[in-house]
């Protein structure tokens, strides 16, 4: 009787060890996982806002909102492109909400804001709409933040390698609105083209709300060959007109980070002719793209603008991880290492992976502004961007190697110097 009182027990202890030990596998199985979006829906870059979770949601559509049969939740709150609101509501999403981690994130200022706080409370970030920021993904590395935008060298860096190299420019002024974005992008812009031979004749910067360009551009030289910065939303589309009214459209090349599809219609004829570059373009002839277009296109009969893009193609990122970890995303550590070992091949813009230190590797397109061909404006619109060339595979620190640009004075440092 004792045996069998004493093996029953044991028996009994077994199951319960098991069923306890069960229950947390049971509950990561059926519980979302949480992800939360920063970005603008009110303000200066609201559109670029809606069009992110648009293409976000259109990717977690296709896979049924579930990753390895656990169910994905999004969880969005307004920035107001402003870094003191971006820091409450990263709060709100991370203290409040409960989620796992988070993505989005547009102006570069609120970026350099929530870095302190993603980091003292270990929340993973993919920064993925735009946030040029060069420093976050600057040794110290974050183990916590990745971003698969942009960063300077990739954009407008690229724009000063191709002007110099193939557009025949010289002589450049370098112009962008006076904040962090204007002042990094200003510096990257200087940089590159006077590591060629180019001349940097002025360096320019106007505040956000400037309504009246005149000013401004009755003191740019008319000797040069390009203008290059960052101008976004409602500023650039005044000033493009406004370059028009000047008779200066087609004399002296406009090349603009911050200048979006969405601008292109708001600017009329005002934005041919105009440069950019870009790692996705809605005229990408590849079958991944293509697909991705359609899609858009059928679920929310627009065309998809940049941000809607890279709403779908982070969400692509963030489940491929997911995938290695088996959903099992509440094993941070796990996770990360897998975030940093993603390599996707088939996202709209191609390949996307990342460097040591967390940032994206991917091909960059010169783009210039045309009328859209027939068969498409449709569906397009009448404005789209043109391919002109491809840089291949570029980083963050490109064209020079990581410890060159390391040891470089940081790109916000430099306001004011370039042209001296």
């Amino acid at each position: 009787m004792r045996k069998k009182g004493f093996w029953g027990v044991m028996v009994l202890m077994i199951g319960l060890i098991i069923l306890v030990g069960l229950i947390p596998i049971s509950y990561a199985q059926t519980s979302p996982i949480k992800i939360g979006i920063l970005n603008p829906y009110t303000g200066h870059s609201a559109l670029h806002g809606t069009n992110f979770e648009k293409g976000a949601r259109l990717y977690l559509k296709q896979i049924g909102y579930k990753v390895e049969g656990r169910p994905i939740e999004l969880s969005a709150e307004d920035t107001e492109g402003k870094p003191e609101v971006g820091l409450v509501k990263a709060k709100r999403l991370v203290e409040g909400k409960g989620v796992h981690m988070l993505t989005g994130v547009v102006m570069t200022h609120v970026g350099y804001a929530m870095k302190p706080y993603i980091d003292a409370n270990k929340v993973p970030l993919l920064i993925a709409t735009f946030v040029g920021a060069e420093e976050l993904t600057h040794p110290p590395v974050s183990p916590y933040i990745y971003r698969i935008s942009y960063c300077p060298s990739q954009i407008i860096g690229t724009a000063a390698d191709w002007g110099y190299r193939k557009g025949g420019w010289r002589k450049a002024t370098a112009f962008s609105l006076d904040y962090a974005a204007g002042v990094e992008d200003n510096s990257c812009f200087s940089r590159n083209f006077k590591r060629l031979g180019g001349t940097i004749v002025q360096e320019m910067y106007a505040p956000f709300g400037t309504t009246d360009w005149s000013p401004y551009i009755a003191k740019i030289d008319k000797t040069i060959n390009a203008v290059g910065g960052i101008i976004i939303g409602g500023e650039c589309i005044k000033f493009l007109k406004q370059w028009r009214e000047y008779g200066l459209q087609g004399k002296i090349t406009i090349v603009l980070n911050g200048f979006e599809d969405n601008d292109l219609e708001a600017a009329g004829e005002a934005c041919l002719g105009v440069m950019a570059v870009r790692p996705w373009v809605i005229s990408l002839d590849t079958p991944q793209n293509k697909a991705f277009v359609k899609a858009y296109l059928d679920e929310y009969n627009s065309p998809p603008y940049v941000a809607a893009e890279r709403g779908f193609t982070a969400m692509h990122v963030i489940s491929s991880a997911l995938k290695t970890v088996k959903g099992n995303i509440e094993d941070k550590e796990a996770f990360l290492k897998a975030l940093e070992k993603v390599d996707v091949k088939d996202t709209p813009r191609g390949r996307v992976r990342f460097d040591q230190y967390h940032h994206v590797i991917q091909d960059n397109h010169i783009l210039k502004a045309r009328e859209t061909p027939k068969e498409l404006a449709p569906k397009w619109g009448k404005y789209s961007w043109e391919v002109v060339d491809t840089y291949k595979d570029v980083d963050q620190f490109w064209p020079y190697t990581s410890d060159q640009y390391l040891s470089m004075p940081k790109l916000k440092t430099l306001k004011g110097t370039w042209a001296k």
